[in-house]
């Protein structure tokens, strides 16, 4: 039959009396009275069937297997301590992918701002915007992308709506706007215009009232 393994809570009772040498301040830095940090070291030592403690009148005095045993403590609950800071921070890493510039003007400055009120939180970013991740088999959590959110089986989030304008300089509007003036004169040239692909210069034509409104 194999014996049983003391508590975690028994194993740190009797480390802190071993440290401060006292019931009543082993209990104070354990909020526990001094009767129940006694009453846990008792239980410890007959779980172990040894004596960890000679008590005396004014003083604890650890005896020579209580001495053994610190040490072992010390590492068990050091253990578990950086295990449970491990697990703590599971899942509290994301990898974002973005567009470069994006990233650069838009979610990089912003990051300073993430990371005061969420410290616990670890961001990478991603700008390996040529492809679409595979979330299955790469390490990447989310990504930003330019889209209408028409992606089969992803969530997708909106994040804002973008306008988007053609921009040119005067000296090409300028240019531009007489070779389509010219090319009113005559119906015959229009025709073959719009016949070989021209029709991007009739949108040209109907945006240029507002580039001239933006000037």
């Amino acid at each position: 039959m194999s014996r049983q393994l003391p508590s975690i809570e028994l194993l740190q009772a009797f480390l802190t009396v071993a440290k401060t040498g006292n019931f009543g301040k082993a209990g104070e830095q354990l909020n526990l009275s001094q009767s129940a940090v006694s009453r846990q070291v008792a239980q410890l030592e007959a779980r172990l069937d040894s004596r960890l403690f000679e008590r005396h009148t004014r003083k604890i005095v650890l005896t020579p297997e209580g001495q053994s045993l610190v040490p072992v403590a010390e590492q068990v609950i050091g253990l578990l301590s950086d295990a449970s800071q491990m697990l703590a921070t599971v899942g509290r890493s994301v990898s974002l992918r973005a567009h470069p510039t994006m990233a650069a003007r838009w979610l990089i400055p912003r990051l300073t701002a993430f990371y005061r009120e969420h410290p616990q939180v670890t961001v990478s970013v991603d700008t390996v915007y040529h492809r679409f991740p595979d979330f299955a088999f790469e390490s990447i959590d989310a990504m930003i992308a330019y889209g209408t959110a028409t992606w089969p089986d992803f969530e997708a989030l909106e994040l804002w709506e973008e306008a988007l304008i053609p921009v040119c300089s005067p000296a090409l509007l300028a240019g531009t706007a007489r070779r389509i003036n010219a090319g009113r004169g005559t119906q015959d040239r229009a025709s073959r215009g719009l016949k070989h692909g021209s029709p991007g210069l009739a949108s040209l034509g109907r945006v240029l009232p507002r580039f001239n409104r933006l000037r």
